[in-house]
């Protein structure tokens, strides 16, 4: 019981020193992000109201002229033609402040057509998250939802109210730490965050279905909520180390493609270590404190 009450003790005092030092950075300094990410990028749309005599062709042609003569790299493409108009999509990773109208001048004087009217329009953009990723982050969330209701319903107060619990240090852990150590955020905080979330509620509910088995066994009825909480979790260090190699390899395996892949192996590691943290020392400590 000494034990365990001083496992709490370090629990809190580590928590709110990473929650009040992660918090208190991302709200002076923001996530980091890669300098890849960080870069700005350009969406260039050049218009063209018809494609007559070739002035589409032309419109092309004078943009890339423009873009070579001034150093501009062109890292996609695109074409997009309708009734009425015709638009060429150039990204590129840098364009010259002002320089918009320039090359207006320099693709009208290609078209050299002066009942045409040429349209130039430029996008800041910036990488985002996959939009495959965002179904997987909805159904992340919902399946959690469903969990934790169902906890409600069928267990006592106390198991599912440990696990909402869990589930929120877990969250807030992993973006202190994400903060912390500067690693960079984007563009798979959302997708992580939610998984360090599932994760961390996933291994409390296994740990507190444990609790509950061995406070209905005969002998432990004279036994402290903190005693079953501390055997619970004895008897669950096989399964947490399985989590844990299982998340160790993921994140390994991601890290070693290198770029993004590492970012994301990073945050794995990250999303891992919060859950399991949450949850082999809050979720004892939450249960505890709400079945006295």
């Amino acid at each position: 019981m000494k034990k365990l009450t001083n496992l709490s003790k370090i629990f809190i005092v580590v928590t709110l020193v990473l929650l009040l030092a992660g918090m208190s950075l991302i709200g002076f300094l923001g996530f980091n992000s890669s300098a890849e990410y960080a870069k700005k990028s350009y969406e260039i749309v050049v218009s063209v109201d018809q494609d007559v005599k070739s002035s589409g062709v032309n419109a092309k042609t004078a943009s890339i002229k423009y873009f070579e003569e001034n150093n501009v790299k062109i890292s996609k493409y695109a074409t997009q033609t309708a009734e009425d108009n015709t638009k060429f999509i150039f990204k590129v990773e840098q364009f010259p402040d002002g320089a918009e109208t320039a090359l207006k001048d320099a693709v009208v004087a290609g078209v050299n057509d002066a009942e045409r009217i040429i349209d130039v329009k430029i996008y800041e953009v910036k990488p985002t998250l996959t939009q495959n990723a965002v179904p997987l982050i909805i159904a992340f969330s919902i399946a959690l939802v469903v969990f934790l209701v169902y906890e409600l319903i069928v267990d006592k107060l106390a198991i599912a109210l440990s696990a909402i619990f869990t589930a929120i240090i877990s969250g807030l852990v992993f973006a202190s730490i994400i903060s912390l150590a500067r690693i960079p955020a984007y563009p798979y905080f959302a997708l992580t965050l939610t998984l360090a979330v599932a994760l961390g509620t996933t291994v409390s509910i296994v740990l507190l279905n444990r609790f509950k088995e061995l406070s209905k066994l005969v002998g432990n009825d004279k036994l402290t909520s903190q005693e079953i909480a501390e055997m619970g979790v004895k008897q669950s260090i096989v399964r947490l180390c399985v989590v844990a190699g299982t998340v160790l390899v993921s994140a390994i395996a991601f890290a070693c493609f290198g770029g993004y892949s590492l970012y994301l192996g990073l945050q794995l590691l990250v999303a891992g270590v919060s859950a399991i943290y949450a949850s082999v020392l809050g979720t004892p400590l939450i249960y505890a404190l709400l079945k006295k």
